[in-house]
């Protein structure tokens, strides 16, 4: 940290001699350890490291050629910290390195347009700055959002203007020139990114900040930003373009995303949120052609395979549920990965599958299952005690996957060797007579 401070207030006849390894040097410090342990003792390093960009970049100024061969790496450097989401004992640790990335790119963006050095910019780049700021102005901490929404303002409208914004009027008009904003509010800052959604060039971007926030756990948070995007969603309910977009980047983030419990549990919550609201009722008939459902139960069922972490499995069974809305076609798949769930190793698995399973039946009551055969699922889901041994459950499963007309799950080899299963009733006891036969 002293180190990397210390580049920050050197004067220009210091570093004109070494300004390479210099920048070099920094890059390297903001690399995160593959120790985690080391990663979270190092965050504030890697804040420093990165401030020390943008004051080394302007201390020598765009005169000097060696800053210039260095401005692709050391933006290259920005965007790749702006994904610092490392967690510590202090909690995300990340953030701060996040901040300080925000900081440096539009500080040095600034400086490249006062000295019109132009050739140094291009709207590549534009885009990703604007989009790093809008996707960290839609996430669930407070101050970070009210730090991005500052930098925001001051990038629309700084003197001389910012060339290559994509649909520059639109969004100016969406987020207008004002001191009074309070970006840290939720209620305030969801109303104003809804607005921002249409625009494609920053729609994956806001999209990722929204999934977040709708998976957070401060009420009035997860509140705004599900309520602003159903509402998005609703307005665009006829729109077979704007659904077929947002759907698409959706899909997109599963895909850039997948096996990153940070992002893809909140994901799952955000589907459930959706499917639950209606959203995606264009894609409920064989009229609307789209791949959308069926490329998305594709992604959920690879996500979920071999996961042990009952919080992301917990999540996807609402999706799955949710997804039974729709033709046979995404159904099927659906209905089997729920019977899998029905005897999974896990009895809060098990339990909560035949609860969702359940209401999902009773909600979408036409075409899922044969009449003949509707109340006897509806009886086994809730009668049977689900937390029970899977020996006992299997065969029960099984019939229910035959009145479902779907394939009854085989078992792998080795999948008899089950562990008994303690009740939950009874586990007092069990302690106590663990207790007395090793004498505590």
């Amino acid at each position: 940290m002293g180190f990397a401070q210390a580049f920050s207030v050197f004067p220009q006849f210091m570093l004109s001699n070494k300004i390479k390894e210099v920048i070099e040097r920094l890059i390297v410090l903001t690399i995160i350890e593959s120790d985690l342990t080391k990663a979270g003792q190092n965050a504030e390093a890697r804040k420093f490291a990165v401030l020390s960009l943008s004051s080394v970049v302007n201390t020598m100024t765009l005169s000097n050629h060696a800053i210039c061969d260095k401005m692709n790496e050391i933006f290259e450097c920005l965007f790749r910290c702006i994904k610092d989401y490392t967690m510590y004992s202090r909690g995300d640790v990340g953030v701060w390195v996040r901040e300080a990335s925000m900081t440096s790119m539009v500080k040095i963006t600034f400086n490249i347009i006062d000295q019109k050095k132009i050739e140094l910019f291009n709207e590549e780049r534009c885009v990703n700055i604007l989009c790093c700021l809008l996707q960290q102005a839609a996430e669930k901490i407070d101050r970070t959002r009210n730090h991005a929404g500052n930098l925001i303002i001051d990038f629309l409208y700084h003197s001389p203007a910012i060339p290559y914004i994509p649909k520059r009027n639109e969004i100016e008009k969406i987020i207008p020139r004002c001191d009074t904003m309070d970006w840290a509010s939720p209620k305030s800052v969801f109303e104003l990114l809804k607005d921002v959604l249409p625009l494609k060039e920053y729609q994956y971007s806001l999209l990722l900040g929204f999934i977040v926030s709708v998976g957070g756990l401060t009420e009035s948070l997860v509140r705004s930003s599900s309520d602003n995007l159903i509402a998005f969603f609703m307005e665009y309910q006829e729109s077979v373009e704007e659904m077929e977009s947002v759907c698409s980047n959706i899909l997109k983030i599963f895909n850039h995303y997948t096996t990153d419990a940070r992002v893809i549990i909140p994901l799952f919550k955000m589907l459930d949120l959706l499917l639950s609201s209606g959203c995606f009722e264009l894609y409920n008939t064989d009229d609307k052609c789209s791949s959308f459902p069926a490329e998305l139960v594709t992604y959920m069922r690879k996500e979920i395979k071999g996961v042990g972490d009952a919080n992301k499995l917990l999540a996807s069974i609402n999706v799955f549920c949710g997804l039974l809305q729709f033709p046979l076609e995404v159904r099927k798949p659906c209905l089997m990965q729920l019977s899998l769930f029905l005897c999974h190793k896990y009895p809060r698995i098990r339990v909560s599958t035949a609860e969702q399973l359940y209401t999902a039946l009773i909600t979408f009551e036409e075409g899922i299952i044969p009449d003949v055969h509707y109340q006897d699922i509806l009886s086994k889901l809730t009668e049977v005690p689900w937390a029970d041994s899977l020996p006992k459950l299997r065969p029960i499963r099984n019939q229910i996957c035959d009145w479902l007309d779907i394939p009854k799950p085989k078992l792998k080899n080795g999948a008899l060797n089950e562990q008994p299963v303690v009740n939950v009733d009874e586990l007092d006891s069990y302690k106590d007579l663990v207790s007395r036969q090793h004498g505590y």
